[in-house]
């Protein structure tokens, strides 16, 4: 990815998601599918932001000097460990968002401290339903 792809798609992630909270999931047809809804209460004219995922993903307890540099590195969750990471960081605000410089990885920072990984193998968004 270009760096002034990234920068842009940085930019663009930060507006939607800082100020927001996890406030709701929907797993997909197979365990390799979750549905994220991010909600801004303090912005009520955006509608949610949907983060569909469909690559191995988790939530780490602090934030991590390093980040995975493949799928491989990233642990895998069942659905039910998934469903506990959702349960431990819903509601919690998301106060920082980036794309990791080496392959474009979502990391999102909640005001936990908590971190949502994101591999960046396939990320779509669905902004405002």
């Amino acid at each position: 990815m270009k760096i002034e792809d990234r920068k842009f798609a940085e930019r663009v992630l930060k507006h939607l998601l800082i100020g927001s909270q996890i406030d709701g999931v929907k797993f997909g047809i197979n365990s390799s599918t979750t549905l994220l809804y991010f909600t801004n209460y303090n912005r009520k004219d955006d509608g949610d932001f949907v983060l569909n995922i469909e690559t191995n993903w988790t939530v780490y307890p602090e934030p991590c000097d390093t980040s995975p540099s493949s799928e491989g590195e990233v642990p895998l969750n069942t659905e039910e460990q998934h469903f506990k990471h959702i349960w431990d960081i819903k509601r919690q605000k998301v106060v920082n968002v980036q794309l990791d410089t080496v392959s474009p990885h979502l990391i999102i920072s909640l005001e936990s401290g908590r971190v949502l990984f994101v591999n960046a193998t396939i990320l779509t968004t669905n902004a405002g339903n």
